[in-house]
């Protein structure tokens, strides 16, 4: 698994798997203690009200991002319709967990 925080609610942590194999669970949600729960991302956010969205990267900006026209086939197959992976050169700098709960492992790039 590959995961990438993307925001916070309260005191849980929000995620996005990044390889997510298709299926609806392509987020998950960490608690303080280090329970896990999985979810369907975009419909967990569209649900949920107080979620700080962390900006940093450029993958945060073009996952928050509504999409332009330009880039909304390209938005669309990466996140919903995962036909395309995310570009490596947007998850540069920041880190990517093998992990989510419990004990953390970042992945080496």
């Amino acid at each position: 698994m590959k995961a990438a925080l993307v925001g916070t609610v309260g005191d849980r942590k929000l995620y996005y798997i990044l390889d997510s194999p298709g299926d609806d669970n392509d987020g998950a949600l960490v608690t303080s203690d280090g329970r896990v729960m999985e979810l369907n991302f975009f419909s967990f956010v569209n649900k949920t009200s107080g979620i700080k969205k962390i900006m940093r990267t450029p993958f945060h900006e073009y996952l928050w991002a509504p999409p332009s026209e330009k880039n909304q086939k390209d938005w669309f197959d990466t996140f919903v319709n995962k036909k395309k992976q995310v570009d490596e050169k947007m998850l540069a700098g920041m880190p990517v967990l093998s992990s989510v709960g419990g004990k953390k492992e970042k992945l080496n790039k």
